[in-house]
């Protein structure tokens, strides 16, 4: 289950929790009004993970999504996503992936994503490939 977070001490706690290279406390304190964070919880309303999307126009970009370790490869950001994208009013969702990262290239293309582009280098020396999810928007 999906909840809409405004508390960026949670989100920040979590990717604390989730990576060996969070983004810094300032990043979560600078950060405008176009993000929009969500909890992922699991059936006991514990808040296990977080999603962080950026709203350009009609667009997201799916910045970040993570799920505490004890939680991994149980589904969870498989239906999170999948909720996400069944729920949210846009037009494209965008993202970008290191192209060693197979479980979450796996999870994407999964949902539909598709692979667009490659960006040569770009983590330093790997690469890391453009995924887009075309959903059009819905009529009024």
């Amino acid at each position: 289950m999906l909840i809409k977070l405004t508390n960026k001490e949670i989100i920040y706690q979590l990717d604390c929790q989730c990576f060996r290279e969070p983004y810094s406390w300032e990043t979560y304190l600078h950060a405008d009004h176009a993000y929009h964070y969500y909890g992922i919880y699991n059936n006991e309303q514990t808040i296990i993970g977080f999603i962080t999307l950026l709203a350009v126009g009609d667009d997201y970009e799916l910045i970040k999504i993570a799920v505490l370790p004890a939680y991994q490869r149980q589904g969870w950001a498989f239906s999170s996503l999948q909720e996400l994208l069944a729920t949210l009013d846009f037009e494209n969702m965008f993202l970008e992936v290191n192209e060693h990262n197979q479980a979450a290239i796996n999870l994407y293309l999964k949902l539909h994503f598709e692979i667009i582009h490659t960006r040569k280098q770009y983590y330093h020396d790997d690469n890391a490939y453009i995924l887009k999810y075309h959903k059009g928007r819905q009529p009024c």
